[in-house]
């Protein structure tokens, strides 16, 4: 009897550990809640940190190519072609260079010399604005200013910029000065704020 009584208290047991059909009602749709929740910002940190690498490889890649006209004497060349991939390449002893992504890797003294180019696909889900940028431009290899081919000095405010965007809408700036300083700020609209970086409301206050 005794030991009839134990199988039965511990049946009980094992049942009383499980879920019931509410209980589990009541999971599923708090884990709903969660992920609806979750979800949106998991995907908008991503396009962030997208939009952060894109815009932070085109500036380190600006600043080296002023960097290294200065370094090496010669002119370095940037240009942003169709879909916004860009080449950077050094004038290698020659008076001019024209740079794109099939000027060769390796060129003798006195040729233009391409030193990488980098693709859009790279990253992916980012969009550029070039409108207030110039697609083909020089550093100076005596102060590093950036110069148009011909040599000239930007007119206007002497500032250009690249607007970067992500496919939520966050915006970053790349902004270029006529000293040849480059520095990466973000749009004030909440919408299009990417939270590190200064807010301002076009490219050109950036700098």
């Amino acid at each position: 009897m005794q030991s009839h009584l134990i199988r039965q208290d511990l049946i009980m047991r094992y049942h009383s550990t499980g879920f019931t059909l509410i209980e589990l009602m009541i999971t599923v749709a708090i884990m709903a809640i969660i992920l609806a929740v979750a979800v949106p910002s998991f995907n908008k940190m991503i396009e962030q940190e997208r939009i952060i690498t894109a815009a932070e490889s085109i500036s380190s890649d600006l600043v080296l190519a002023r960097n290294e006209s200065i370094r090496t004497n010669e002119a370095s060349y940037f240009t942003l072609e169709t879909g916004w991939k860009y080449s950077v390449c050094n004038a290698n002893g020659a008076a001019s260079c024209t740079c794109n992504s099939t000027t060769p890797l390796n060129a003798t003294k006195g040729s233009c010399k391409r030193r990488f180019t980098k693709e859009s696909s790279d990253w992916s889900n980012i969009s550029a604005n070039t409108a207030a940028f110039d697609n083909d431009f020089k550093f100076d290899p005596i102060n590093g200013m950036p110069r148009e081919l011909d040599n000239s000095k930007w007119t206007g405010s002497g500032k250009k910029s690249l607007t970067l965007s992500s496919s939520l809408g966050q915006e970053l700036f790349i902004t270029i000065g006529s000293s040849g300083r480059v520095k990466v700020c973000t749009n004030s609209t909440s919408t299009k704020k990417v939270g590190r970086y200064t807010a301002v409301s076009t490219g050109g206050d950036c700098l």
